[in-house]
């Protein structure tokens, strides 16, 4: 249980409702939230997030093996969380934001399934921009 207290902000999409996905989630503490029908403004954060990693990382880079892409993916997940500033979180790290927001006594939200065990980044919000 070591997530108890997390929502996992998700579509309706038919991996995020499968019985399995629901079930893991349960196992694992986390509560789900799925986004709005008919809100695309629901997925703009992980949408931004996937098409940035798209830019710095997947366009310009041939992975050798499964390993060589999972540990750039890591790589990158933890660059991204604790040294790249975002504007519209005050000017500070995720990482940085996330611990305020915590502490606040928050939830903390990802607008996405968990893929390949990463929570993608956090959304407090529906309103993402």
């Amino acid at each position: 249980m070591l997530l108890v207290g997390t929502a996992l902000r998700h579509v309706h999409g038919s991996q995020c409702v499968l019985h399995a996905f629901q079930d893991e989630l349960r196992f694992l503490g986390i509560q789900s939230s799925p986004s709005f029908v008919r809100s695309p403004n629901g997925n703009g954060c992980v949408e931004r997030f996937i098409r940035t990693l798209k830019e710095l990382l997947l366009w310009f880079k041939r992975f050798a093996t499964v390993d060589d892409f999972d540990r750039a993916l890591k790589d990158f997940a933890h660059r991204y969380n604790n040294h790249w500033i975002i504007g519209r979180r005050g000017y500070k790290t995720p990482a940085q934001h996330r611990r305020s927001f915590l502490v606040e006594g928050g939830v903390s939200y990802a607008n996405t399934c968990v893929n390949n065990g990463i929570l993608y980044p956090a959304c407090e919000s529906s309103e993402c921009g």
